[in-house]
């Protein structure tokens, strides 16, 4: 348990934050009170705080600013009257800006500073950024909407997601999502999100936990080798691990690093990547509620690729159990900017016109489309009890390897555009059936 002190200039706020369940993993241990020391301050609506923090005292000591230590791992500000001294107090006693929380019930709220070689550190919820570039800015920001995602879905009660998903399609899609009667790809992904749950989903879902079920369903040999897997970034043993590997989070997508060359790391960009992934609760972003339960954890696996390339990433979309087809994603067209990109059925054809985007045709077929039987077969085992899932792979040195399981495609939402239209969304819903 992670302990912390609040801060405040008076107490109002006090109820609201201790109740807040994004933050019942802090141990609250004491109050800053300005003009006040030595005392005790009730806790408003005792009972209600404690059924966040069981065991929860009635009262919590105040210490003045001027007696603060640096011995907490979090100091969240809930109010004060000039919030720029505040934190330079909170600095002066040793606090790391990282600790410094500024709450909000669903804001994000960053902190800045500007270091002495021009690069901007930012901190919020307890983690820190060293903004170099756009790409760190974007990082950041990205991290940031996350977040402020989360707080406002975690505070919500269960009975009301289906009118906050609502809301979200409508902002993505332009058009209502209609969860009685769903017949869109996009629709029938969205109600699979809130009432097709199961144990075996969010199993499926962990990029740790499915290991042993793709061993079981289809084989080891299609599993990239495991280095190891960790709870925190600085518990990885990076002297243990060869000169090549990837690290990547189980509990959502993108959330990886390629490491061609170890010597190379950037240890403390990777460090802060990786608390920001760890960070983020998928069931509380993008309302895939499988991902939820996922015990977040850092895994390393052999590297399989050249390291100046993309691996050819082979997905394969299954409805009720049967393969329907594969879409290819390779490198970038350096002519388009896009990746290259086919989509085929297993007879080996283009589909015409491919669902979601445009073909962005391989200059030379990728290898792995000589293997299209094996694909299948590998796919349709591990897809057999779910109205959709996308079984994704990859193609190495004549092996086929398992990369992932998704049961939500682009989490739903594929907004509209020239090709990816309405009436194409109805005709790929048409695959699925729904079980209710």
């Amino acid at each position: 348990m992670n302990s912390a002190f609040v801060y405040a200039a008076d107490v109002t706020n006090l109820k609201d934050f201790l109740t807040d369940i994004n933050y019942r993993t802090y141990d609250i241990s004491a109050a800053i009170v300005e003009g006040c020391a030595d005392e005790k301050i009730p806790v408003p609506d005792i009972d209600a705080v404690r059924n966040v923090r069981p065991n929860f005292p009635p009262t919590l000591d105040v210490i003045s600013p001027q007696n603060l230590t640096a011995s907490v791992d979090a100091v969240f500000i809930l109010s004060a009257n000039d919030f720029a001294d505040a934190v330079k107090q909170l600095i002066r006693a040793g606090i790391s800006p990282r600790k410094i929380i500024p709450w909000h019930a669903t804001e994000v709220e960053p902190l800045s500073f500007t270091l002495r070689d021009g690069t901007q550190l930012v901190c919020f919820e307890g983690l820190e950024f060293h903004v170099k570039n756009l790409r760190d800015k974007n990082f950041v920001d990205q991290t940031i909407f996350r977040l402020a995602n989360q707080k406002q879905l975690r505070h919500k009660p269960l009975d009301e997601l289906p009118k906050l998903l609502q809301q979200r399609y409508l902002s993505v899609m332009g058009r209502p999502l209609d969860l009685d009667a769903p017949k869109t790809f996009t629709e029938k992904l969205n109600w699979l999100k809130l009432y097709d749950l199961s144990p075996l989903k969010t199993r499926l879902a962990d990029k740790v936990a499915v290991r042993e079920f793709v061993a079981e369903k289809i084989g080891a040999q299609h599993l990239i080798p495991s280095l190891g897997v960790w709870d925190d970034f600085d518990a990885i043993d990076f002297d243990a691990l060869p000169a090549q590997f990837v690290l990547k989070c189980n509990h959502g997508s993108g959330m990886n690093v390629i490491v061609a060359d170890k010597n190379s790391l950037d240890m403390r960009a990777a460090r802060e990547r990786f608390a920001a992934w760890l960070a983020t609760d998928y069931s509380a972003t993008q309302f895939e509620l499988h991902y939820g339960a996922i015990e977040r954890k850092i895994l390393a696996e052999k590297f399989i690729g050249a390291a100046e390339s993309e691996l050819d990433d082979y997905k394969i979309h299954c409805f009720n159990g049967a393969a329907k087809f594969i879409q290819v994603l390779g490198k970038t067209n350096p002519a388009t900017g896009t990746r290259y990109h086919e989509v085929l059925n297993f007879d080996g054809k283009h589909l015409s016109p491919p669902p979601f985007a445009r073909q962005n045709f391989f200059p030379t077929p990728p290898e792995g489309l000589k293997h299209l039987p094996e694909f299948k077969t590998c796919a349709e085992v591990l897809s057999k009890d779910f109205a959709y899932v996308r079984a994704d792979f990859y193609f190495v040195d004549g092996r086929i390897f398992f990369g992932e399981m998704t049961f939500c495609h682009e989490a739903g939402f594929t907004p509209y555009d020239d090709f990816w239209t309405y009436a194409r969304d109805l005709e790929l819903g048409a695959q699925i059936e729904l079980r209710s």
